[in-house]
């Protein structure tokens, strides 16, 4: 697949420090990862955390012979948990640190995704705008036992209690679809931290990367919310389809009108 991306990160107008972080893998693997990860503020060690999350991915060796895409990341996945809990037993101060991983894999048509926390991916074409990660969060689950409207999650108190994340919570599952998303020449993902959210209403997000290559949509999204006031860090990750390279497998993968049935597709 021919890909272009641009990544940037910054700390915002409230935080001391910057506690997210991304990575993207080599250019010519295949699959092509690109990884964000938000520590979680409050706990000694989130840029600790993050960083260590995407180290994973930098480092990672290719992917085996025999090994689906979906096991590789699942293993990503693993490693990461690993990591984390090596680093904290090794330094006790950091005991607690914990930080959300979310991982798009890109390969032959197909957009691979292994999810735990709150960053989210968004798939954007023709102007349309689909959520497909669902949080992890209290807030979620709140929405969904009929407690709370989707449009009250985000500015809900429960919308920074993760329910799932690498370190510190108990469950620290991901979600990882067994299919990818069908992919065409010209779709958008935003892999983002929650501080895009909090700074820019996501009904926006598509607007605001129209026409834009991948380096000026990272940019514009960034710079919306810093005008917004930033009262997180915010990191995005833009990487747009230029040619699938469909081949084979995307016959049998999760369409665009497949993700907007979502319950959480259009939040």
């Amino acid at each position: 697949m021919k890909l272009d991306w641009h990544g940037r990160s910054e700390v915002g107008h409230v935080r001391e420090r910057n506690e997210d972080a991304y990575a993207a893998g080599q250019p010519d693997a295949d699959p092509r990862v690109f990884a964000v990860a938000d520590g979680m503020g409050g706990h000694p060690g989130g840029d600790q955390a993050s960083r260590l999350a995407v180290d994973v991915v930098l480092q990672a060796p290719p992917i085996q012979r025999r090994e689906s895409i979906r096991e590789y990341l699942a293993r990503l996945h693993h490693d990461a948990a690993i990591s984390l809990q090596e680093f904290s037993r090794a330094h006790v101060e950091f005991k607690d640190m914990g930080t959300t991983f979310t991982l798009a894999a890109f390969s032959r048509g197909l957009c691979y995704l292994c999810h735990v926390g709150d960053t989210r991916l968004y798939w954007i074409r023709s102007g349309e705008r689909l959520r497909v990660t669902r949080d992890h969060t209290l807030a979620q689950e709140m929405v969904e036992s009929g407690r709370l409207l989707p449009e009250e999650a985000e500015d809900h108190p429960m919308s920074n209690v993760l329910t799932r994340c690498l370190g510190v919570c108990p469950d620290q599952r991901a979600d990882l679809p067994e299919r990818g998303l069908v992919v065409e020449a010209g779709d958008r993902f935003i892999l983002a931290s929650d501080g895009l959210v909090k700074a820019v209403a996501t009904a926006d997000l598509a607007a605001l990367i129209a026409d834009r290559s991948a380096q000026q949509a990272a940019d514009a999204l960034v710079q919306a919310a810093l005008a917004g006031g930033a009262p997180d860090n915010v990191t995005v990750i833009v990487v747009e389809i230029v040619d699938p390279d469909a081949g084979t497998r995307a016959s049998e993968g999760i369409s665009f009108a497949d993700v907007r049935e979502y319950p959480w597709a259009a939040h």
